[in-house]
């Protein structure tokens, strides 16, 4: 079944203006028109993919916002797929100074030849498993080469196909290089093409290339230049951002058709007026919505922080809970309710929540005294306990290091004070022995509370703490030095 929505209102295809810096406003378009793909319905051996649907919602919003009018196409088979590209090329793409722009959400799949050459295709819902029945699947299947002939049928200027699947054999040279005269290149044709991945790698359910789409034509990556955005830099944006955010298992690939008189050309996006990256306030707010999901069971929180913050700090991670969490749900394991929407806490109460997630246990608080200790920021004591004192040592620890001095450490900020603890122990030492020629009488202290020739009765890690933090002239409770007489032998 092919549900199709046009989103076309009389402005959503009007004439695109760009603004150039070095040249008067330019009708870079007379419409622009999107053509929506997605296939999650999947019913031939290939699996489900729930994400598509909220996928192409989001990418036709974004697409909106940014001057097009969409066509949505859901679940077709081959038959529907290529009914609704020739269909739209024939009303939209004999129009020279159009923009067109197509947008495949599904499974792809790369078929290599017995003479050893890649084919990419694009799977329609109804195509076989090629592992089980190759010629079926390359029948139903629609190839790149077919691409190739839809691309080469347009006579509008910029067309730009963009794949959210993996496959090679493309009929594009991958490229690297960005465009600087938007201008000489906006007059030239061009097709345009964008695949989230290679062969040989899965695209997950929830996608990241997406989120990054989205992102980018909308101005919230903070790319582009003069409120513009080439095809070339969303190409080379996408390639960064996704290879990094998934570790590389998925490595979008960008380029032109192989054709010298469909090369010269760019496609560009209007961005909005003043489209900047993130500000430190909004990241905060990134960062105290992220701590209120952070051990949450249900995949819907991670979406919501993905829908909201689709290329933030924390999305690769969020993106791998919410595939996590959705197979445990496809399992019939039980899925806790959504986190109700609560009122943004202040910063501190954020932090003191944050540390109250990582529930500390007593001697491995003490040993964060210790450490802030070590670096000069006196605890008042090492008994686990974070009174004033030691919320004041942390918060100084935090101003130094250019932190926000919440007073509260962090799931960050814990293992950061011990590497650096350890690394300033030894040149410590050192600069308390060569400053305080005294300090040495702080060991006969340690010695006098052993007995002679006494052997130890313990040789738990404890004493040995109690110990080192005497050798290196720190101060110890009256109840440690209770536990080396008493535990230890001393």
């Amino acid at each position: 079944m092919v549900a199709a929505a046009l989103a076309a209102g009389p402005a959503a295809a009007a004439e695109a203006e760009l603004k150039f810096t070095s040249a008067k406003p330019m009708a870079m378009y007379d419409e622009s028109h999107a053509l929506l793909i997605g296939i999650s319905d999947y019913n031939n051996g290939w699996p489900k993919l729930r994400g598509v649907p909220d996928d192409i919602k989001a990418v036709d919003a974004a697409l909106t916002q940014a001057g097009f009018a969409t066509e949505v196409v859901l679940d077709p088979d081959r038959t529907g797929i290529d009914r609704a590209i020739t269909h739209f090329i024939a009303r939209f793409g004999s129009r020279p100074n159009n923009r067109l722009l197509f947008y495949y959400a599904g499974h792809g799949h790369t078929i290599k030849a017995s003479y050893g050459g890649e084919m990419g295709y694009i799977v329609p819902r109804d195509a076989p498993d090629p592992n089980t029945d190759r010629a079926g699947f390359m029948a139903a299947a629609i190839s790149m080469q077919t691409i190739e002939i839809y691309a080469r049928q347009i006579e509008s200027k910029h067309a730009l196909f963009v794949f959210d699947s993996c496959f090679s054999g493309s009929v594009f040279h991958p490229t690297r290089a960005i465009p600087d005269v938007v201008q000489e290149k906006s007059a030239y044709p061009v097709r345009q093409f964008i695949t989230s991945g290679s062969a040989d790698q899965q695209v997950p359910d929830y996608s990241t290339f997406r989120r990054s789409f989205v992102a980018a034509i909308t101005g919230q990556a903070g790319i582009g230049k003069d409120n513009y955005l080439t095809g070339s830099q969303l190409g080379a944006y996408l390639e960064e951002k996704v290879t990094n955010y998934s570790h590389r298992t998925q490595t979008p690939q960008y380029g032109k058709l192989q054709d010298p008189n469909l090369d010269r050309g760019d496609f560009i996006f209007a961005l909005p007026p003043g489209s900047t990256p993130m500000s430190p306030s909004a990241l905060e707010a990134e960062i105290v919505f992220w701590q209120s999901i952070a051990t949450s069971k249900n995949p819907d929180d991670y979406e919501a922080y993905l829908q909201q913050y689709p290329s933030g700090k924390f999305a690769a991670l969020a993106t791998v809970r919410a595939q996590e969490l959705t197979v445990e749900a496809s399992r019939g394991l039980p899925v806790p309710p959504a986190a109700a929407i609560a009122p943004t806490p202040s910063p501190a109460e954020a932090a003191r929540r944050a540390e109250a997630e990582l529930a500390l246990p007593l001697e491995q608080r003490r040993s964060v005294q210790r450490w802030l200790t070590a670096l000069g920021h006196d605890t008042g004591g090492t008994d686990g306990q974070f009174g004033p004192q030691t919320r004041k040592a942390i918060g100084a620890y935090q101003s130094a290091k250019g932190l926000p001095a919440t007073g509260y450490l962090s799931a960050e900020l814990v293992p950061r004070l011990s590497e650096e603890a350890k690394a300033a122990s030894p040149n410590q030492t050192a600069t308390r022995a060569a400053a305080r020629p005294a300090a040495p009488a702080v060991r006969p202290a340690a010695q006098a509370v052993a007995t002679p020739g006494a052997a130890p009765k313990s040789t738990s890690p404890r004493c040995g703490e109690i110990l080192q933090r005497l050798q290196m002239g720190e101060a110890v409770s009256d109840a440690d030095r209770t536990t080396l007489r008493a535990d230890c032998g001393h």
